[in-house]
């Protein structure tokens, strides 16, 4: 019996050390498992310390390369990627294109056909240059090129200057504050000039001295200038004051959506001094035997010449319109001799004018309206009616003008604008005030082109 206990107790202890041995087996790795990863670990701290100790070369891995591993990864998302620098091409790019030369250009031509002929024109070509020099200095050069070479001139060569954000110089030959928001919201020059620019009321740039200020909606502009205009080099001593008050803004054309106006009021200033003749005995014109008048008499006449245009605009979404008043007060000196009843210069019954203005100062008026309607996006239809008269004196000839535009306006493509347009005019050219005979009235077709780049 003792032996039999003996041997169960023996068996049991063997059993057991099998089981510890098979439990350690499984937990302890073998030597070589050991070994191996320890030395991976060396060889993982060695390339860590490689990594942030030597410049990464970045290459593509061939198919028979193990794959990168996590930490090399990591490491790689976090080298910079250029970001900076194209943050900083960026600032670059938009300095450079900032102080860039821009260059443009602008052709109007037409087709008319008027007293059964048709003719193609080119009117005018506008060259532009243009230049940011800094953020407060920019300069601008227009040429006004005609087809003949003798009709160019030199429109712009202005320097503008601007210290503070709401204040702005303007230095050279400079844009006029007379008609230019007139001209914006009339918007089709290349159909027909402005009002002020077409009957001679203003010229559209002149040679001088500028500032603008602009408050909220309110902006004032005060030119000094030589008055002649662009296209003249002849200079006397006098200048022309030009003063534009506006309320609201100055470019309905720029609106896109809503309702805005704007309401204005220009005048310029200018003296001046002339010389008119005038007849000391008051009766026939006597000639020399060279055909000149001799007892007529260069008298001088000091004066003011002067214009003002009281405008306004509104813009409702797909309907635009304008009205413009125009007066301006000029000095007379227009052919005063009358020929005779034999109708031919030295006939010896020709005498001097004897209306009430030549020699004096006289009053032109010119009333504008102008409308444009979209009805589509990109085909609009537009009306203008101008009403002319050059000399409100009573006792002066019926001198009047009424030319109505109508027509439809839609751009080809990009660069090229097209507007077939309807010319209707009544001119009064009669110089006996009580009839109506010699009123002419005329219709006319045309098809105009704007061309820009």
């Amino acid at each position: 019996m003792k032996k039999i206990i003996c041997y169960l107790l023996i068996s049991n202890l063997l059993m057991s050390q099998d089981n510890v041995e098979i439990i350690e087996e499984e937990i302890l790795p073998k030597d070589d498992n050991v070994i191996e990863n320890v030395n991976q670990d060396s060889d993982k701290e060695d390339e860590d310390k490689d990594i942030l100790t030597s410049p990464i070369n970045i290459e593509k891995t061939p198919n028979n390369e193990e794959p990168l591993s996590k930490s090399e990864s990591i490491e790689l998302e976090v080298i910079p990627n250029t970001e900076e620098a194209e943050i900083e091409n960026k600032l670059e790019c938009c300095e450079s294109d900032s102080k860039s030369n821009e260059v443009s250009g602008l052709t109007y031509f037409d087709f008319t056909y008027s007293d059964d002929q048709g003719i193609f024109d080119i009117k005018r070509t506008f060259l532009n240059f243009s230049k940011k020099l800094s953020d407060q200095y920019n300069y601008k050069l227009v040429l006004d090129v005609g087809q003949d070479i003798s009709d160019s001139y030199l429109r712009n060569a202005q320097i503008e200057i601007q210290p503070k954000q709401k204040s702005t110089f303007y230095l050279g030959i400079i844009d006029m504050n007379m008609f230019n928001v007139q001209q914006n919201t009339w918007g089709y020059r290349y159909i027909k000039k402005s009002a002020m620019e077409q009957y001679n009321f203003s010229p559209v740039a002149d040679l001088g001295f500028g500032y603008k200020l602009h408050l909220n909606n309110f902006s004032l502009s005060t030119l000094l200038t030589n008055g002649e205009g662009y296209k003249t080099s002849v200079r006397d001593e006098f200048q022309k004051l030009s003063l534009q008050f506006l309320y609201g803004n100055k470019n309905l054309r720029s609106v896109r959506s809503g309702n805005a106006f704007n309401v204005g009021l220009s005048m310029s200033v200018e003296p001046f001094e002339d010389t008119f003749l005038n007849d000391a005995d008051g009766g026939f014109i006597t000639y020399d035997a060279d055909g000149n008048p001799s007892d007529l008499e260069n008298e001088i006449f000091e004066g003011m010449n002067s214009a003002i245009s009281l405008f306004g605009g509104f813009t409702m979404q797909t309907f635009m319109g304008g009205l413009e008043i125009n007066t301006l007060n000029s000095f007379d000196k227009s052919n005063p001799i009358e020929f005779g009843a034999d109708g031919q210069e030295d006939g010896g019954d020709d005498t001097i004018a004897s209306s009430s203005t030549y020699g004096d100062i006289k009053t032109s008026s010119l009333i504008s309206t102008y409308f444009s309607f979209g009805i589509t996006p990109k085909f609009n239809m537009f009306l203008r009616a101008d009403i002319f008269d050059d000399n409100n004196a009573a006792d002066i000839g019926n001198d009047s003008e009424t030319r109505v535009l109508l027509g439809f306006h839609f751009p080809i493509s990009d660069n090229m604008d097209l507007a077939p347009v309807l010319k209707y005019n009544i001119v009064e050219a009669n110089d006996d005030p009580n009839t109506d005979e010699d009123e002419s009235a005329s219709i006319d077709f045309g098809v105009n082109f704007q061309f820009k780049f």
